[in-house]
């Protein structure tokens, strides 16, 4: 795995270990679409995010909570899907700058977020990406 290291991916395998877990992984890639964060998220502070992929749209989502929900062929949506909102629609490539209210008693929470990239054209129609996550400090 080494070949990934500083990348998003994902693994398809099988545990094989009996006294420790031992992976046999059969498959690794990269997603097609991936969301990254950066800056101090802290209260008062202001957070950035950008999805990479195909050229298209952007769909930004937050939670509080996450889930397991295979959307095949679009990926898995992974973001508790009782408590989520969508905050930002814009091209894939672009940053977009999100504001934590100053409002210490945000501190501990945990945050999710997952983007779902709109190709301009050909297919699947959607791709989910990888999930992220943050705690407020």
């Amino acid at each position: 795995l080494s070949a990934f290291g500083n990348q998003i991916y994902t693994v398809c395998a099988k545990t094989v270990g009996v006294t420790c877990i031992v992976l046999d992984v059969s498959k690794v890639s990269t997603p097609v679409s991936q969301i990254k964060w950066g800056g101090a998220p802290k209260p008062g502070s202001t957070l950035s995010f950008k999805a990479g992929g195909v050229p298209g749209t952007a769909v930004f989502m937050l939670s509080p909570g996450q889930s397991f929900v295979p959307l095949a062929p679009y990926g898995t949506f992974l973001l508790n899907p009782c408590v989520f909102q969508s905050f930002a629609v814009v091209p894939v490539g672009q940053n977009v700058s999100v504001p934590i209210p100053n409002d210490v008693t945000l501190t501990g929470l945990d945050i999710y977020g997952q983007a779902i990239g709109l190709p301009a054209s050909g297919s699947p129609l959607a791709t989910l990406t990888n999930l992220t996550y943050f705690q407020i400090l």
